[in-house]
């Protein structure tokens, strides 16, 4: 069973804008909250000629899962903060305008085994995520110990779509600077087997091999948006199981004919709704979440407005055993890129009778 073509065109009609669900995790997260033990300048001071330069910085994909981020999400920008000059300030940071090339790929590589040769670090196609000037502001120094504040941003031209499969990978050219050789100590962190590691080359925006690499990564702040991300909480059923929302098929990618929504923990052998709603704040007037005593689940939060309910069975026998997947193929449409719908089940409850919800999820078409 398929959802009709009108259905899935009210699923995507009922999109909002991306941004609304924009989240941040700092790498390597033991520093999210404290001053990182190291400084270094590059990529953004490199000491040669028109201060040019290659960098290539990995970050594990575990210290994002360990940090809550639901894959997949959408990488928006990056961001970095200054070193620390002594145990009661930051350095100041010398502004400039660079010229530069920014891609994001996977990577096969984990920290501490990245390879000399850049392309070989690279698994899957990369994404030209910013390309041309930069302009990176004058910063004066920072009082107190820190962590300080994360001033050095690079909004992406490109988001690039990472799903966490494996590592994440950092490709920055430097092609030129206005002031070369800037002194631009960046907070940074070499701790062997930690988050991340690096390749660098000085001197050569387009070298093919690394000049050296170390342990040594600049911490980061990763902006992004989750394509698919769970909120709120469901309600439990007989045993006390509560129903849960999910994902198959892949991302929610434009032109993706495999995506579907899931439902698991459910009792089986009844029936659900799989509900789309345009907001998770109001449902004609009446604010959410709605408690759905009036309908046999008293606690029972619905999370999202209702505007689209798609009756659907839930297989499987016994409390907890039931399940469900309601195919929902995305159109290959530009206009729908960042386009979100909200959405949850509301799964009946054959064995204590009434009805149970699941945790709801907001989708972001990318």
């Amino acid at each position: 069973m398929r959802l009709p073509r009108t259905v899935l065109g009210l699923f995507v009609a009922a999109a909002l804008p991306l941004g609304a669900r924009a989240s941040d995790v700092v790498l390597p997260s033991p520093w999210a909250a404290a001053q990182g033990p190291e400084n270094n300048s590059y990529p953004f001071g490199f000491f040669s000629p028109g201060g040019a330069g290659r960098y290539q910085q990995v970050y594990a994909a575990s210290d994002f899962l360990a940090s809550g981020v639901a894959f997949p999400i959408a990488v928006t920008a990056l961001a970095f903060r200054p070193g620390q000059m002594t145990p009661t300030t930051s350095y100041p940071l010398e502004g400039q305008t660079l010229t530069v090339t920014l891609t994001l790929s996977a990577s096969a590589a984990a920290p501490d085994a990245l390879s000399s040769t850049y392309a070989a670090n690279a698994s899957g196609p990369a994404t030209t995520a910013y390309s041309g000037t930069l302009v990176l502001p004058s910063v004066p120094p920072f009082p107190g110990p820190g962590p300080y504040p994360f001033v050095w941003t690079i909004p992406l031209q490109t988001p690039f779509l990472y799903t966490g499969a494996s590592d994440l990978l950092l490709d920055l050219s430097i092609l030129g600077s206005s002031v070369p050789g800037a002194n631009a100590p960046l907070d940074s962190v070499g701790i062997f087997g930690d988050a991340v590691s690096r390749q660098v080359s000085q001197g050569n925006p387009v070298a093919t091999t690394a000049d050296f690499g170390d342990t040594t990564g600049l911490i980061t702040r990763v902006s992004y948006e989750s394509l698919f991300a769970p909120f709120g909480a469901g309600c439990a059923g007989p045993g006390g199981y509560v129903p849960s929302i999910g994902s198959s098929g892949g991302a929610p990618t434009l032109g993706n004919s495999s995506f579907a929504i899931t439902l698991a923990n459910a009792t089986g052998g009844g029936s659900a709704f799989l509900v789309l709603g345009a907001s998770d704040v109001s449902w004609l007037g009446v604010p959410l979440p709605i408690d759905l005593a009036p309908f046999g689940g008293p606690g029972c939060p619905l999370l999202v407005s209702g505007d689209v309910l798609i009756p659907w069975p839930v297989s499987g026998s016994g409390a907890g055993a039931g399940s469900a997947s309601v195919p929902t193929p995305i159109p290959a449409n530009p206009s729908l890129a960042g386009g979100k719908v909200f959405v949850q089940w509301v799964p009946s409850e054959p064995i204590a009778g009434g009805v149970r919800v699941s945790n709801a999820a907001a989708v972001t078409l990318f």
